[in-house]
C-alpha cells in the first residue's frame, strides 16, 4: 500500500536532475490504491486511469499527469476520520463512502459528510470489498523519480528515497537495488520478500499512529524523513534491538505525548509479524500477502498503542493468528476475483453452512450425539440455510430449525426464517445481537476471521457464523466453507478411503443447506 508520509528532502526534478519527461503515470500501491488525491508541489492532479475498473489491462491505482509534474509528488487519503478516531464507510446509493460519524453511532445519518474511499484494492477487481480490502488512510511524498521514467511507483519505501539521491547509497539499512526496485517496479509486482514486507510493515505502522492519533496525517511526513535519515535504523535487521531502535526513531519524530503510543505501536507490529511469518501453514501466503499486517493494524490500532506485551504472549499471538488468516484470505480473493463485478456478493452466496463438529464425528465413525449443548451445529436440526447479500449492503438470512429459532425469535420475519444483518463497518462483521457479554442474543457473520474451537480450544481461521443463544445460552461458532472447500475436505483425511462416512457427511450438509453440495 502506498504509504504513511514523504522523504526526505525538498522539491526538485526527477532524479534531481529537472522535471520527468512526459507523460508521468504515477502508479500508487502496495496493491493499487483507488481514490486518493495525487498532486504535484504546484497543486497539479494527476488523473486516475481507469477508476473502479480495469480498463485495456491497465489496473487501477495509476494517476497521469498531463503537464510535467514539479516534485515532491504527494498522494494523499479523501477518507474522513470521526471524531472517535476511526474511519468508517457506508453503503449510500449503490456505493461505498467515506463518512464522518459526528454522533458516533457508527451508523450514515443524513447529516453526515461524505467523501470518496480511499482503499487498497487488494483483490484487484476494481471495486470495494469489504471483506478483503483495506482502507488507505494516509498521506505520502514521493522526492525521487528515476531520470527518464514515464511511470514511477508510489509507496513506503520509494518515499524514503531522498530528492537528488544518486542510486548507489543505502537508505536506512535499504539497498540501492531494493530502493530502486521500490521505485520502478513497486512491492506489488517485485518478488523481493524485503520490499514486501518492509512496506508492509511501515505502512501498517503509519496506518495506527493516524487511527490512535498519535499522528496526524498531514504529519506523517516528519516520520518517514525520520526513518530515512536515522543512522541507527536497518529496516532490513530483525531481533529486539533493530526493533528497538526503529522504535526509538518513529518515538522521536512525533509530539512528545504520543511517544510512548508510538513507541509501542511500532514494536507490536513487528513483534505480530515476526511471529506470523513463523506461524506454520501462513508462512507461504503471508510471504506474498503482507498487505494483511494493514488489515490487522487497523483493526487492533487502540490495542497496539497500549504497553508491550511480553514476547510469545496470547495477544501477540492472536493477532499473528488474524495477519495469517488475513492473508489467506487476501489470497483466495485475488484468486476468485472477477473484474468489474462485485466479489462480495458472490462469495456471501457461495457460503454453505458447515457443522464442523458433526462432521468430525462422522470422519472418526462416532455417533453424533442429539444433546445440543454439546454440538456447535447442530445437523439435522437446521434446513434451508442461505447468505445473500443485498444492495444495501447487508446479508439476507435463511434457515429454519434451531438454534436460530430461539437466536433470533421475533427478528425472524413473518414466522419463515429470513432476517437481514446489516453490516458494522467499525467491527467489518455483519450482525444483529442483542444485549451484551454473557447475555448476548442474535447472529453475527464474519467472513474475514476465525474462531476458538469451544472443545479443542485451537484456533480455527475461516469464515464463520456465531449464534449467541437467550439467557446465557452461550455462543456457538458455526463455520461457513464454500463447495470447493468443503469437497477438498471430504476427499481428504478418513473420507478419501471411507465412501461410506463420506456419504454420510455429504447427506448431512445437504440437510442444512438450501444450495446444493455436490462432491465429485
Amino acid at each position: 500500500m502506498a504509504a504513511c508520509g514523504g522523504g526526505g528532502g525538498g522539491g526538485g526534478g526527477g532524479g534531481g536532475k529537472g522535471p520527468a519527461p512526459l507523460p508521468l503515470t504515477v502508479a500508487v500501491e502496495d496493491a493499487p490504491i483507488v481514490g486518493v488525491v495525487v498532486q504535484d508541489r504546484d497543486g497539479q492532479a494527476g488523473a486516475q486511469t481507469a477508476f473502479a475498473v480495469i480498463v485495456g489491462g491497465i489496473p487501477t491505482g495509476r494517476y497521469t499527469f498531463e503537464s510535467t509534474p514539479v516534485l515532491p509528488i504527494r498522494v494523499t487519503s479523501q477518507n474522513l476520520q470521526s471524531p472517535d478516531g476511526q474511519f468508517k464507510v457506508a453503503f449510500v446509493d449503490g456505493s461505498w463512502w467515506s463518512y464522518e460519524d459526528t454522533n458516533g453511532d457508527n451508523a450514515y445519518n443524513a447529516g453526515d459528510r461524505l467523501a470518496p474511499l480511499s482503499f487498497q484494492d487488494l483483490d484487484g477487481n476494481g471495486l470495494y470489498s469489504q471483506s478483503v480490502d483495506v482502507l488507505y488512510n494516509g498521506k505520502m511524498k514521493l522526492n525521487f523519480v528515476p531520470d527518464g521514467a514515464r511511470e514511477v511507483r508510489a509507496n513506503i519505501v520509494a518515499s524514503l528515497i531522498p530528492s537528488g539521491w544518486n542510486g548507489q547509497t543505502a537508505v536506512a539499512g535499504l539497498s540501492p537495488a531494493v530502493l530502486t526496485e521500490a521505485a520502478t517496479v513497486g512491492p506489488t509486482q517485485s518478488e523481493s520478500a524485503v520490499l514486501k514486507q518492509t512496506t508492509a510493515v511501515l505502512t501498517a505502522i503509519s496506518e495506527a499512529l493516524v487511527a490512535t492519533g498519535a499522528v496526524l496525517r498531514d504529519n506523517l511526513a516528519n516520520v518517514v524523513t525520520a526513518v530515512a535519515a536515522a543512522p541507527t535504523v536497518n529496516l532490513t535487521s530483525t531481533g529486539a534491538a533493530a526493533t528497538a531502535a526503529l522504535a526509538q526513531v518513529v518515538a522521536a519524530a512525533v509530539v512528545p505525548a504520543q511517544a510512548q503510543a508510538a513507541q509501542n505501536i511500532t514494536t507490536n507490529i513487528q513483534s505480530i509479524v515476526d511471529t506470523a511469518t513463523t506461524a506454520g501453514t501462513g508462512t507461504t501466503t503471508l510471504a506474498s500477502n503482507f498487505e494483511a499486517i494493514v488489515k490487522v493494524a487497523q483493526a487492533n490500532a487502540s490495542t497496539l498503542a497500549q504497553s508491550v506485551p511480553a514476547s510469545g504472549s496470547q495477544t501477540v499471538q492472536t493477532l499473528a493468528n488474524q495477519t495469517v488468516t488475513a492473508s489467506q484470505q487476501i489470497a483466495l480473493e485475488k484468486e476468485t476475483a472477477v473484474v468489474g463485478l462485485d466479489p462480495e456478493t458472490a462469495r456471501v452466496a457461495s457460503m454453505r453452512l458447515f457443522p464442523w463438529l458433526d462432521i468430525a464425528l462422522i470422519e472418526r465413525g462416532e455417533a453424533v450425539p442429539d444433546d445440543f449443548a454439546f454440538r456447535a451445529v447442530g445437523a439435522g436440526r437446521t434446513t434451508g440455510f442461505s447468505l445473500e447479500r443485498t444492495s444495501d449492503g447487508s446479508i439476507r438470512l435463511q434457515a429454519t430449525g434451531e438454534p436460530f429459532g430461539s437466536a433470533l425469535g421475533a427478528s425472524l420475519a413473518n414466522g419463515n426464517g429470513v432476517v437481514n444483518l446489516p453490516f458494522v463497518p467499525a467491527s467489518g462483521q455483519w450482525r444483529l445481537l442483542q444485549g451484551e457479554g454473557a447475555q448476548q442474543q442474535g447472529v453475527l457473520v464474519d467472513l474475514k476471521s476465525g474462531f476458538e474451537d469451544p472443545q479443542s480450544k485451537a484456533y480455527v481461521p475461516g469464515a464463520t457464523l456465531r449464534v449467541c443463544l437467550p439467557q446465557g445460552g452461550g455462543c456457538w461458532p458455526f463455520m461457513l466453507a464454500t463447495q470447493q472447500q468443503i469437497c477438498s475436505l471430504l476427499n481428504g483425511g478418513a473420507f478419501a478411503s471411507n465412501p461410506a462416512r463420506r456419504s454420510s457427511a455429504l447427506s448431512a450438509l445437504q440437510g442444512v443447506n438450501a444450495s446444493a453440495v455436490n462432491c465429485p
